[in-house]
């Protein structure tokens, strides 16, 4: 499985028609269906449906198409460096969690030096994937985590989960609140932390009213701001409602939903003098 073959299945997917794909990639039609049951055989999944209209992806051709933009993506900034020399890029993960706190340490680093940026915005599980190949010179994620012996971690900052909603769903609620304050009320919340929330909340799962389960904390407050329900999001991402006065944010008081933001770094991957220099200003500006 090469590049060439993932950007060829990507224009078949999109497509939704080999001929199209074919004609779009301006080869023959025969070859590019060879090159993509070979891709099946070496995969040894099944990645596309045919049907009277075309094709479709299955689940494993969904996941492979989101795996392979990434991929993509990636050797193409790497082509981009190596044709320009002088331009000196640093590769860095970030969690939409963590968006603002990561956009200011950028903002006031590129204010001292002349870097650029290659930033990328995923879930934590995968940035650490990505730390581990490496294909990412570090990245700043939320725990909890789990990463190898060859991955450096560094707290940055504490921070915890929060309640974030209209004045009508949480103003009868205390300033700290419990999960079993939100009984009844409608929740809004990140598929990762639904998952641990169940984890460590098995039984009082029942009794709450998870309404809507999305992927993204700045989804999550979204709808909150629609009057949809009550975010459940990390503190730092509900630090752009506060002050709002329609708006009432609730911090977890139990101990188990304490979070923090942590800089990984693979320490068997030699780091530029650029990429040193800036984990170090992260380091000192830690909150």
């Amino acid at each position: 499985m090469d590049i060439k073959t993932l950007k060829n299945f990507v224009t078949v997917a999109e497509c939704g028609s080999i001929l199209k794909a074919a004609a779009e990639l301006h080869i023959s039609q025969p070859p590019l269906s060879k090159q993509m049951q070979a891709l099946e055989k070496e995969l040894n999944v099944t990645l596309f449906v045919r049907t009277p209209r075309g094709i479709r992806l299955t689940d494993k051709g969904e996941l492979l198409y989101k795996k392979a933009l990434s991929l993509i993506s990636y050797s193409e900034s790497i082509l981009t460096e190596l044709h320009e020399p002088s331009a000196d890029t640093i590769n860095i993960g970030i969690v939409t969690s963590s968006t603002d706190y990561a956009l200011d340490i950028i903002s006031s680093y590129c204010t001292e030096k002349n870097m650029n940026f290659s930033i990328h915005e995923k879930e934590s599980f995968e940035h650490i994937k990505m730390l581990e190949k490496g294909l990412l010179d570090m990245a700043l994620v939320r725990s909890p985590f789990e990463i190898s012996d060859d991955v450096v971690s560094l707290k940055i900052t504490d921070d915890s989960l929060t309640f974030v909603g209209k004045k009508e769903f949480l103003e009868s609620r205390k300033s700290d609140a419990s999960l079993e304050d939100m009984v009844h009320i409608p929740l809004i919340i990140t598929r990762r932390w639904y998952n641990h929330i169940k984890k460590y909340w098995p039984d009082g799962m029942q009794n709450l009213n998870f309404r809507y389960i999305c992927q993204d904390n700045h989804t999550a407050l979204s709808m909150a701001r629609r009057k949809m329900g009550v975010a459940i999001v990390p503190g730092t991402a509900s630090a752009s409602m506060a002050g709002n006065e329609d708006y009432l944010i609730r911090h977890f008081t139990d101990e188990r939903l304490q979070t923090g933001l942590f800089l990984l770094y693979n320490k068997k991957i030699p780091a530029s003098s650029s990429v040193r220099d800036f984990i170090e200003y992260i380091i000192s500006q830690k909150l």
